[in-house]
């Protein structure tokens, strides 16, 4: 079966797209590979752009074009349409050029190092290879190769071929026909998710990735924790939070769901980040020991005495504590600099359990920290009465 290339309906989104790259430094005096990969689409031209390790690859097509199923062959090129492929690797220089020919067929030129050579089994391989590099790095006819896989093989075999997908973009445009096909089952939902979280280093498509999921995440929660565990894999502060909270939308969330988001807390360095995730979590109806104290943990690493205390005080309101989650949010309380935020922190702490002698000894020794004499007395009023 054929596959009709038609440029005008592929990449909509690339008038000049930048897929991966690597910047060049030296390390003792020893320059680093540098590998820069776009694509650029104008009108009924196609270009693919590939440098590294001092060599280049150019793809240009041009029209309208047909592939043989396992992209190693041109089949047919419309009138007026072209593909034209120009290489520099290791000293060798390769271009060829195929088009159509007048009343059908093919035209075929190739040039090895500036001499006309005959389009031989050799020629032929190394086309194969620049067209399976086509299609793994820039997402060469992305929409329809991934419709069609879908059509032939399920779910399961466009997430094989994702898995052999090199660019991370380029992951994400077939992910994201997989997530129009409707086809997702807790199966193949569960191992998409285990994709993005180990095969895709932009946080960007990552988390694009994980958000084309969130329906399917929100009918199971075995695939929800495998979603958070995922959201934890991300290091952009925004992206890990936004991916976390979109986790987080339920209302009723077990505790191995609750207990990886409050882990993927503590990887967050932003405050206002950080403090956003435990105001969803606190809106929980939990009343389990080990997740107050992964709590209050994941609060005591904020550093912001402002967010810290909305945090605690917004677990505070939750319920009852543990004497144990108390112990360590009056330790995280004290370790803040601003006496207003730590005597409001402290007051709320000193109504939860005033008749445990262990937690009332932590909260005056926290409460002798506070440099105002009119802060502290607040507190230890408060704590004796």
């Amino acid at each position: 079966m054929l596959i009709r290339f038609a440029l005008v309906l592929i990449f909509a989104c690339a008038m000049s797209q930048a897929a991966d790259g690597r910047t060049t430094a030296k390390t003792g005096g020893v320059a680093l590979q540098q590998d820069r990969n776009w694509t650029s689409q104008r009108g009924g031209v196609w270009v693919w752009n590939r440098d590294e390790d001092g060599g280049s690859l150019e793809m240009t097509v041009r029209g309208e074009v047909e592939f043989s199923d396992d992209y190693t062959e041109v089949k047919r090129i419309a009138d007026g349409g072209s593909i034209e492929i120009k290489e520099t690797r290791g000293g060798v220089r390769r271009r060829l050029g195929i088009e159509a020919a007048p009343g059908g067929g093919l035209n075929v030129s190739y040039f090895l190092n500036g001499q006309s050579r005959p389009y031989d089994a050799d020629a032929k391989a190394w086309f194969a290879r620049v067209l399976d590099r086509a299609v793994t790095e820039s997402g060469f006819n992305a929409g329809p190769r991934a419709r069609k896989i879908l059509k032939e093989r399920g779910a399961g075999g466009l997430l094989d071929e994702i898995s052999r997908l090199k660019s991370d973009h380029v992951k994400h445009l077939y992910f994201q026909q997989l997530f129009k096909s409707g086809s997702l089952d807790a199966r193949s939902s569960t191992r998409a998710i285990g994709i993005a979280a180990r095969q895709m280093s932009s946080d960007h498509y990552k988390a694009q990735v994980l958000a084309g999921l969130q329906e399917q995440v929100m009918r199971d929660e075995a695939m929800r924790a495998a979603f958070l565990e995922a959201a934890g894999t991300i290091r952009s502060d925004h992206y890990r939070a936004q991916t976390l909270l979109a986790g987080l939308k339920s209302d009723k969330l077990s505790k191995e769901s609750l207990l990886l988001a409050l882990k993927g807390v503590v990887g967050i360095s932003s405050d206002h980040y950080k403090a956003q995730v435990l105001l969803k979590v606190a809106e929980s109806d939990f009343d389990d020991n080990a997740i107050r104290s992964a709590f209050v943990g994941a609060a005591a690493t904020i550093g912001s005495d402002h967010y810290r205390a909305q945090a605690l005080s917004a677990l505070l309101r939750n319920g009852d504590n543990s004497k144990e989650a108390m112990l360590v949010a009056v330790k995280a309380t004290a370790g803040m600099s601003s006496d207003h935020y730590k005597a409001q922190t402290l007051l709320t702490l000193a109504g939860e359990r005033p008749g445990d002698e262990t937690v009332r000894a932590a909260l005056i020794e926290a409460a002798r920290s506070i440099k105002s004499e009119y802060e502290r007395g607040r507190v230890l009023s408060a704590i004796i009465k």
